[in-house]
């Protein structure tokens, strides 16, 4: 059987998952969609998100509250993502390389210490999408 829409979804909403890294063999999930991976307290959540970013079938991320202080290089392999949320965690800035996620249109960066002429500078690098930060 074929699946169109593989989906892995591994969040702490209660506060019970004990996860604390993604296995490394999660980059072997190339026909993976989406990840949600919201709330969970991992020991590095950068190197987490850098092992996500291998994942270059993805099309929805949903990171929030997961404690990142910033987005990795490697992001430009995400060139498949439409929807992408880091509400709620440390990011003050992103890496150039994200203008590299051509199908990205909706960005949620809310609760982020983002300051306003970064997120100008964010609009002029990726021009399709909507950034949501309130």
């Amino acid at each position: 059987k074929k699946f169109f829409n593989m989906g892995i979804e591994i969040n702490d909403t209660n506060n019970g998952n004990v996860l604390s890294s993604l296995p490394d063999n999660i980059t072997q999930l190339q026909k993976l969609k989406s990840i949600d991976v919201n709330y969970v307290k991992f020991l590095n959540p950068d190197l987490e998100m850098t092992k996500i970013c291998r994942l270059t079938n993805l099309e929805v991320i949903t990171a929030e509250k997961i404690g990142l202080t910033h987005l990795p290089k490697e992001i430009i392999n995400l060139k498949r993502v439409k929807e992408f949320s880091l509400i709620g965690n440390a990011i003050t800035a992103l890496p150039l390389e994200i203008r590299g996620m051509k199908k990205l249109r909706k960005l949620w960066l809310s609760e982020n210490p983002i300051e306003k002429n970064e997120l100008n500078k964010i609009k002029k690098l990726i021009t399709k999408c909507e950034i949501i930060y309130l």
